[in-house]
């Protein structure tokens, strides 16, 4: 050993304790201004009043009846308006359809029917035959398709008002003078009433429609199967057109004839 003295041992010395430093707040924000209209425009204080004392005092009118309104571009449309419109809207969307009439059909059906060829329904008489000019119960006029023995087919004739009557009266004519003519035949004796009727029945056609043989009245009454037996109750007499003998007397006897 040596006489030096030793030092002692030096222990290591721990490092200092570090305390956390609480972190330091951040530096405050200045916030800018917030502009506003009047800012941006520039408006002083006294005219910002101004401004927000007409806006408080302003107060929604509605507008006068039966006064238009001026709308805008952002205005919403009244109920009344938009009803309006919504009507409009819908009568040019929503399809319009005829209207269905049931009376004009049925007239439509009954017409049809009556063109068609169907049994006579009036009296059936002896000089009747195919191609007779007759009147059917319900006022149609036409002709007999067809002659059997107890009854005929008719067919209707397309008339006008004027050739109907026409052809009605020129019927009456027709029908009332072969009642008298076959009654005076048979009976041998006159008969008054059919020849008072016969003269009416002519005299009233005459003087509607002219003479039976007018031109304008032949084309009709050529249409009957009988009409030029009816033509010869006329006669021309000094240029003129008389009644056949028939009007005044009999003529399927002599009723001067002694018997």
């Amino acid at each position: 050993m040596t006489g030096s003295a030793q030092k002692p041992e030096e222990k290591p010395q721990a490092p200092p304790e570090v305390k956390p430093q609480p972190p330091k707040p951040a530096p405050p924000v200045e916030r800018q201004p917030v502009l506003s209209l009047y800012d941006l425009f520039g408006f002083s204080e006294e005219e910002r009043k101004q401004l927000n004392t007409q806006k408080r005092g302003k107060r929604k009118t509605a507008p006068k009846q039966g006064q238009p309104v001026q709308a805008n571009l952002f205005s919403q449309p009244t109920t009344e308006t938009a009803k309006h419109s919504n009507d409009t809207d819908n009568s040019r969307t929503k399809p319009v359809y005829p209207v269905f009439d049931a009376r004009k059909e049925e007239m439509d059906r009954q017409r049809r029917e009556l063109e068609n060829p169907r049994p006579y329904s009036g009296v059936l008489q002896e000089h009747h035959k195919q191609g007779s000019l007759v009147a059917e119960q319900n006022g149609q006029t036409g002709f007999l398709q067809e002659r059997y023995r107890d009854d005929a087919i008719f067919k209707s004739l397309e008339l006008n008002p004027l050739q109907t009557q026409k052809a009605k009266l020129y019927i009456e004519i027709r029908d009332t003078y072969h009642s008298l003519y076959n009654y005076e035949a048979k009976e041998r004796k006159e008969n008054a009433d059919l020849r008072q009727l016969l003269n009416l029945h002519y005299d009233t056609f005459v003087k509607r429609y002219g003479n039976l043989n007018d031109k304008k009245n032949l084309d009709l009454i050529q249409m009957d199967a009988g009409g030029r037996e009816i033509l010869s109750l006329e006669h021309p007499d000094n240029g003129k057109l008389v009644k056949a003998d028939i009007f005044n007397q009999p003529v399927a006897f002599n009723p001067n004839e002694i018997t």
